[in-house]
Order: C-alpha cells, then structure tokens, then sequence
C-alpha cells in the first residue's frame, strides 16, 4: 500500500450514521446497498428555517414550550401534509430532531420573531408554504390563537364551583365543623388544584373517596382532596368567592364540566346558583350561549377559531379534551397584519417532526426532513478506513447533507471504488469537485427546486451533465412539490439537454414525500405527477422515469433503514 494511500485511509469524515438498506429512489430502485451519511449542508441560506429561542411551540397535548425545551420524543401539534389533501387536519407530530442552528438575523411575522426564509403553511389561494419574507399583508396564514397568561386563583376558582363541595357536621360538642372536598377521575387536574391551594397557603390532604359501583359493578376511578380544618377551609370559600369570574374561571369550570368534540364548547351544571355565576362569567365576557336543557350550555364561539380562542384565553389544564382537536379538518387561520424585517439577530432552533411542520407562536411553519444531518458538528468523526470496514455491500451510496461540502469525500470515493464497490454519489448540484467523475458509477443530482426556497445552479448541474458526455451515468431527479416546482424542473431540462452530447442522461421525476404523508397519499402524489407531466414534451423521451420514494413507501421519515 503506497503512503498516499494510506493516508487517505486514515483521513476523517463527519458521519451521521451508517446503515444497510434498499435504494429508494432513481436508476437503482430497490438495490440492496449499504448508505453512508455525511454531515453538513452548504446550503446558503440553508433549507431548513429556524425559530428563535424562546418562541413558543404548541405540544400535541394543548401545553405550549420554548422551542429550545422542545426535545426528541416529544410529540407537538402538526397538520396532515397539506398540499396533497383537499382538506388538511390537526395531527399530533413526534419530534425526530432538533437542531441549534447559532445566531441569524430574523423577521417579525405577527408576533413570530423567526428568520427570513423560513416557510409559513399559507391558504391565500390554495394550501402552500410561502417564506415569511414573500408574503404580503392580509395573506391568509394557518394558525390557532396565542394563549394568554393562566391566573392560577381565577382557574382554582372555576374548577372548585364545578367540582368541589363545601359542607359541614355538627360535632359531638355541639359545634360545627366546615369541610370541603374535591373528586374527579382525572388525578392531573387535583394535583394542580393542590399546587395552587398551597401556593395559597391551603394545605389539603389526599383521601379515599368511596366511589361506589358503576353500571356493570366496576369501582369508578376516581380520586379526592379534602380539608377538614374550618379555618382553611373558610380560606379556600372566599377565594372562590374573590375569583368567581376572573381571567382563568371559565377555564377552570370548564375542566371541572365542560366538553369538547374538536367544534363546540358546550357546558353543564345543575346547581342554579353556581349555573347563574357561570352565566353571569359568559355575559362578562361577551359570550353568547344558548340553554338546551336545565343543565347544559352551549356556547356560541364562531365555530373551530373561536373555540381554541377559549382555550388560549381561559386556559383549561386538562389535556384529553383539547386532544379532540386531533383529526380535525383545519378550520382556523388569520390574516398577516405585520411582516418585517427586524435589525436585531438572535440563537435560533429548528424542529424536525413526523407531519413536516409544527406551530410556532400560534402559526403553522414548515421544517427539514433533515435537520440532523445539516450542522457538521452533528457527525461522528470517522476515518476512511473505518467507513470502508462497515460498507458490506457490493452497492455502496454517499449521501448527506450535501457530502461534496467536504473535500475527502472524493478520497472516500475513490476508496470505495479501488475496493470494487458501485459507489452512488448523491449531491444536491450547488458543488462540483472534478476529481468526483472519476470515482462514481452512478452521480445523482438533485437541483433545489422553489419549494426549498433556492432554485438550481445551472452551471454547476451542468458539469454533471457534461460528466455523462465524457465519463459515466448521471441521473438529475426532481423532487416536486407543486406547479412552480414542475415548471423549474422542466426548464432546467431544456436547457441543459444541449449540454448532453446526445449521452444518456436519466431524468426522474419523484412527489415530495412529506413527513406525516401516508403510503396512498404518496401514491396519490404520483399519479398526480404522471399527470402533469402525461402532456409535456416529456413523454417521447427515452429515459424520464416517475417513481415514489421507495423507502418513504416502506418506512416513512424513520432514519437509519
């Protein structure tokens, strides 16, 4: 082994992971192959838009976070992919990534602070994702209302006048004894009436509360707080009286008796007086309602926006009823009334979820599919030698990221190459590195088309092409997500095809495969696509291929298969 060669061996590569799959896309579909993923994009700026640090993120449970508290696992509040359905809906998203992207210059979008290209879900004409800096006053964006500070008294106040009871026994001394309790089936919501009781200088105590036997003989589930001295428990009556009607009452009431179905609120109490200072809540507030029984109050909010406004303003705890939302067609958006640059940078986040996007500060953003593979410290150093050992296959593809960001890359290659691996090569066509042609069987460029917020560089995807002229296989894939996307595409072939020779250069032609898209609505996708493409000068071509991603068909946006 030469020294050149050995040193090669010992040169290192930021690696995400490597692992042993299929080929998903392209000339070698369905081709056992072994991938390797570098870190690091050059993508300037990059495909991935970024939120800054204290934002708030909508939790799929209601609960909302700072975006840099946000972690893998979590799951948050995303939408189906909503420009492959007529009708987009409330889906919970996990968190697969997360990613500190350092300090950005950002824009203000309705409170938003976020960077410039980051891309907002947008129903102006039709559902589509628009960066913030392209859009325009009074453009429709989706997006659910922003909450409002939980007053913690207020809440206690309506949750007790649904829940609680204050009563009473005489003594065996002749005396009275004030008590209170409090029931409910959901243990979360007593132990935040503890926390603020005590916050109070309240001190209840957990009890067992004899349920008795439900329909079919089976003990109810239900858990209890009392208080049994009558000085506190005096304590805790005026503060219900004190707060009745205060910024968080209707929340409390409503976690104590209220109901959910993804629309309409709707209320119940039977207890006239407690009934009367709900009403008497709603008059304050400007709620209309109406009565459809003795009990039951349905509020008159303006349909979906005007119910999760009550959820942003009132601030309910419990959970399970805000997750009535899920599955809901997307009935709630709002008008861009601010959007401006603003002269101040800041630390900056991404997410990366299984839906494509999650909400920020209330509106519906767009994320990178993949975010992990994007920064170059987010690899593992990696010496050649050491990549090599673990590339089983006969078949061997160099992904990223944008791989050809790192020089070594072509040594790897070549590596590969001596070793007698069919080495595939996947680059997003911003960089060309001669030595490349050398030392691939097969380079697949994909050009960043409008959706992504860049379009191709044609001359570098033009050196590529070149490449098949003088050397090896090229194949350009587009990867559409709508018209715009298409048209690009199309010009891009027409004017790169003189560039050719007349040698082969494969065209494939693939629907975005968002995160949270199901395996018919992908297929959908693609039938979609041989459409549009069905009446362009396409068709008479020998070598344009249609094809969904393999491997989004099998296993969606997890990583490593």
């Amino acid at each position: 082994m030469s020294v050149a060669n050995d040193e090669a061996l010992r040169r290192e590569l930021p690696v995400v992971e490597i692992f042993d799959s299929v080929q998903g896309e392209g000339y070698y579909i369905g081709q056992l192959s072994t991938f390797v993923r570098l870190a690091g994009c050059n993508m300037e700026p990059p495909c991935i838009w970024c939120i800054a640090k204290g934002q708030r993120v909508t939790m799929a449970d209601g609960s909302w976070k700072p975006i840099e508290e946000v972690q893998v696992g979590d799951f948050v509040l995303g939408v189906e992919d909503p420009e492959t359905k007529e009708h987009i809906r409330f889906a919970p998203a996990e968190v697969i990534a997360t990613a500190n992207q350092g300090i950005k210059s950002l824009w203000s979008l309705n409170g938003l602070r976020a960077t410039g290209d980051h891309r907002i879900l947008t129903q102006t004409q039709r559902s589509r994702y628009t960066a913030i800096q392209e859009l325009r006053m009074h453009d429709i964006l989706v997006a659910i209302p922003e909450p409002e500070p939980w007053d913690p008294a207020s809440w206690l106040s309506g949750y007790l006048d649904g829940d609680g009871s204050f009563y009473g026994q005489k003594t065996r001394c002749g005396g009275y004894q004030h008590k209170f309790k409090v029931t409910s089936i959901d243990y979360d919501l007593l132990e935040t009436a503890e926390q603020v009781m005590r916050s109070l200088g309240i001190s209840p105590r957990w009890v067992n509360h004899n349920a008795g036997r439900g329909k079919f003989g089976s003990a109810k589930p239900l858990y209890a707080l009392e208080i049994t001295r009558s000085k506190e428990v005096q304590a805790l009556k005026q503060v219900v009286e004190e707060h009745r009607g205060g910024p968080s009452y209707l929340g409390g009431f409503f976690d104590a008796e209220g109901s959910f179905d993804g629309v309409t609120v709707k209320l119940a109490q039977r207890d006239g007086f407690i009934k009367d200072e709900v009403t008497n809540a709603l008059l304050e507030e400007g709620i209309r309602y109406k009565e459809y029984d003795s009990c039951c109050i349905c509020l008159q909010l303006g349909g979906q926006r005007g119910a999760l406004s009550f959820f942003a303003k009132y601030r309910p705890q419990l959970r399970r009823k805000w997750q009535n939302l899920l599955g809901r067609a997307v009935r709630s958006t709002e008008c861009v009334d601010e959007v401006t640059p603003l002269e101040e940078e800041a630390e900056v986040y991404d997410l990366t979820t299984t839906t494509g996007n999650f909400f920020a500060e209330g509106i519906c953003v767009h994320n990178c599919d993949t975010a992990y593979a994007q920064g170059g410290e987010s690899g593992s150093p990696m010496t050649v030698a050491q990549i090599i050992e673990q590339c089983r296959g006969t078949h061997v593809v160099i992904t990223g990221g944008e791989p050809l960001r790192h020089a070594r890359t072509v040594e790897l290659c070549d590596q590969l190459y001596r070793r007698h691996k069919l080495v595939t090569l996947e680059t997003n066509g911003t960089v060309y590195r001669p030595g490349i042609r050398w030392t691939c069987n097969l380079i697949s460029v994909s050009p960043k088309l409008p959706s992504s917020g860049h379009r191709p560089d044609l001359e570098v995807v033009g050196q590529y092409v070149r490449v098949a002229n003088h050397f090896g296989s090229v194949q350009i894939k587009f990867v559409i997500q709508d018209r715009e996307d298409l048209e690009v595409a199309l010009a891009t072939i027409k004017e790169l095809t003189p560039l050719s020779g007349g040698n082969e250069i494969f065209w494939m032609f693939q629907p975005v495969a968002l995160p949270g898209m199901s395996e018919g609505d992908l297929l959908d996708a693609t039938s979609n696509l041989i459409g549009d493409i069905r009446n362009t000068g396409l068709w008479d071509r020998a070598h344009v291929r249609i094809l969904p991603q393999l491997h989004r068909l099998l296993w969606g946006t997890q990583t490593g298969v």
